[in-house]
């Protein structure tokens, strides 16, 4: 609470540029072809498909839902009118895709850069109403009863495991070839790009140290002072979708960025190297994951049945 003002839509924040993935140039160069055995769990490449973090976004759009109803029902309808449209998950943070390993193409790294979309994203509601807040709270537990006794607990469980598995990526990076970094800087000197700090590069390779000035997202949610009125709920009505436009010069550079990742074998390493990691986090948490697995996946079901789903 800031005063008696309280943001409640519970709204996906708005994403900075999404760049590649750093190139560490420190860490041992193992080889990612000697890979653990899995046990019990599913065989794939990338063995985050393991964690059930699709089924965990189902999860949470039904107790949004469903708050969403009950406040409606209570004579608040602002969140369930700015949560229409909100899509239905297709994917989480643990499904693996190829825009981690690298920019995916020189068309898509001359029209997007190193940015990405928001995506959909709520307006923002306003809160000034003491009675709107009680029954939110009541709200929010109603749909954990929904979703049935133990879901609360077992869904905080989960979540700190998917906390556990998160920091691979940095173990990601330690474990890169040491040569990629100079590898890169050699390729972008011979594109026409200089470095004005050649060490900070060769210790994390980032595209912001090339001094080209990038653009930003147009639109989407902007900064927003709410009337402090007592007894309303307010709804930032200006709120329009976002979308990231790069400047000319991180397109060019983009271009540039995606071959030198080609060339260098960048892409390659990434790809191969996360899917080891990700093997030896999964390995490490391997008995949580099969207790657990099961339940969130029945979990998810009656969640996708409470919003019409299932």
């Amino acid at each position: 609470m800031i005063g008696r003002r309280r943001l409640v839509a519970l709204s996906i924040a708005l994403v900075a540029p999404v760049l590649v993935s750093s190139i560490a140039a420190c860490g041992s160069n193992e080889s990612a072809t000697k890979q653990p055995e899995m046990s019990g769990l599913k065989n794939s490449e990338f063995a985050f498909d393991n964690y059930r973090g699709l089924d965990m976004e189902v999860i949470g759009y039904a107790l949004q839902i469903q708050r969403d109803k009950c406040l409606a029902e209570a004579g608040y309808p602002q969140n369930l009118q700015v949560d229409e449209g909100r899509p239905y998950p297709t994917t989480s943070v643990f499904v693996t895709d190829e825009s981690q390993f690298g920019l995916l193409s020189e068309e898509q790294a001359r029209v997007k850069g190193f940015g990405r979309d928001p995506g959909w994203q709520p307006p923002k509601i306003a809160s000034f109403d003491k009675n709107y807040d009680q029954v939110s709270e009541k709200c929010r537990e109603a749909g954990w009863r929904d979703l049935g006794a133990g879901s609360a607990e077992l869904v905080q469980k989960y979540q700190d495991l998917g906390n556990e598995l998160l920091p691979y990526r940095q173990e990601v990076d330690r474990r890169l070839p040491k040569d990629l970094a100079a590898k890169m800087l050699a390729c972008m000197k011979g594109k026409g790009y200089r470095v004005a700090d050649e060490q900070k590069f060769l210790q994390t390779p980032q595209p912001q140290l090339l001094g080209v000035e990038f653009g930003g997202v147009e639109g989407g949610s902007q900064e927003w002072t709410p009337e402090p009125k007592p007894g309303t709920i307010q709804v930032d009505n200006a709120f329009m979708p976002g979308k990231y436009v790069p400047s000319p010069e991180e397109s060019k550079l983009a271009v540039s960025w995606y071959r030198c990742q080609q060339e260098t074998g960048t892409t390659k390493a990434n790809r191969e190297t996360m899917a080891l990691v990700q093997r030896e986090y999964v390995e490490r948490h391997a008995e949580v994951l099969i207790e657990l697995n099961p339940k969130i996946e029945a979990l998810a079901k009656t969640a996708a049945r409470l919003v019409g789903k299932g």
